[in-house]
């Protein structure tokens, strides 16, 4: 069963107009945080459908237009999420802008192909009986009960009593991915009845323990394209092909390719049967869960503007451009505006690449380089 389980999104208003509750809604102030002056919730019969941030505070890097729309849990499970998003921005008079997060789940009570529950597939990890192919050597997290009393890390030479959680990723990571015990949770934070019903509307055994695989997307500047095994491109056209818009990102049947594509790069376990073996990447990989895999292996997540390789030469130009300008600047005692930063600024802005130049352009003056990461960090909102 593959789910959304967490929906944020960017937004701001039409021009001319005022957040206000649409009639058969009420908006509740709930608090102020660091960075908005206003959180609130949004609420139609009495249930909260959305939590809405507004108002960034001055001086955060954070546009003064923005606000940040999170989906209220049970909306997730319970309504055509593509279709309500629209809806709602209607009623609200806001325009969406980009997604923040989305968390996609897949719930099931055992493994395929697969003999071990899933607390023991995670003692096997740990102890080494089972290995992971490591994508950007991704950080793990395990989390037990020890005598039922406390909740602790894990180690390798450290167990619990029981195992309910291993995590991969942090939480600044792009694409973080859970595999945890989800009933278990229910019993200690409390039951949702949407979620239950899905479970047995698709046949999952709710008298069993049920386990959760779910996937934290929080970076939309990549999306998925097209790749042949020859070079990023589509077999037919010979051009990198996006899977779909990022606006139609959260619709069915994408949800699924999208879960499929990261069950497939992420996921890969294999049994550990010595060494001097070929290496893991080559080994027959556990089939954990039923899930598909069309298309999956032709997947790729690109830059949504440009991959980095197609930036190159305008990153060496920028730096050889940095040099001379930090020379010039030095000799004439000039640390302001001047046309070879002017220049560079239209290059770093023509090839998106602010987030790069934050960190690698030194000779900008103060306000180009407040610009720059100002844009940076508007584009990882």
């Amino acid at each position: 069963m593959i789910n959304l389980d967490w929906l944020q999104f960017s937004a701001k208003l039409v021009e001319g107009t005022e957040l206000e509750a649409p009639t058969g809604y009420e908006l509740k102030f709930v608090c102020e945080t660091g960075l908005f002056r206003i959180v609130e919730t949004l609420h139609m019969a009495g249930e909260v459908v959305a939590t809405i941030q507004r108002m960034p505070r001055k001086g955060s890097p954070i546009p003064q237009e923005t606000i940040i729309v999170k989906l209220d849990n049970r909306v997730l499970y319970t309504r055509d999420c593509d279709s309500y998003i629209d809806k709602l921005c209607k009623l609200l008079k806001i325009v969406w802008i980009k997604w923040g997060r989305i968390d996609i789940s897949y719930d099931f009570t055992s493994f395929k192909n697969y003999s071990a529950t899933p607390e023991q597939f995670i003692r096997n990890f740990i102890s080494g009986t089972i290995l992971k192919k490591q994508r950007n050597k991704s950080q793990f997290k395990v989390l037990g009960k020890v005598h039922n009393t406390a909740t602790r890390s894990m180690t390798k030479d450290s167990f619990g009593n029981s195992i309910e959680y291993l995590k991969f990723g942090t939480y600044q990571c792009d694409i973080s991915y859970y595999m945890y015990n989800k009933s278990l949770e229910f019993i200690e934070k409390g039951k949702k009845p949407h979620i239950i019903k899905c479970w047995k509307k698709s046949g999952i055994n709710t008298k069993l323990p049920v386990w959760r695989l779910e996937f934290s997307i929080k970076n939309f500047n990549k999306t998925l394209v097209y790749a042949s095994k020859k070079g990023k491109n589509d077999p037919q056209s010979g051009e990198v092909v996006s899977y779909f818009k990022e606006r139609e990102f959260i619709r069915p049947e994408n949800i699924e390719q999208v879960f499929q594509f990261l069950y497939w790069h992420y996921i890969f376990f294999v049994n550990n049967i010595g060494e001097n073996l070929p290496k893991i990447s080559r080994r027959e990989r556990l089939e954990l869960l039923p899930i598909g895999t069309y298309n999956a292996s032709r997947m790729r997540l690109v830059d949504v503007h440009q991959s980095r390789d197609e930036t190159r030469s305008a990153r060496i130009f920028l730096k050889k451009l940095d040099e001379t300008n930090n020379e010039v600047r030095e000799a004439k005692n000039m640390y302001e505006h001047n046309a070879l930063s002017e220049v560079m600024m239209k290059l770093i802005k023509r090839h998106s690449i602010e987030e790069w130049a934050s960190n690698k352009i030194s000779s900008l003056s103060a306000q180009q380089k407040e610009e720059i990461r100002k844009l940076s960090t508007r584009k990882s909102l």
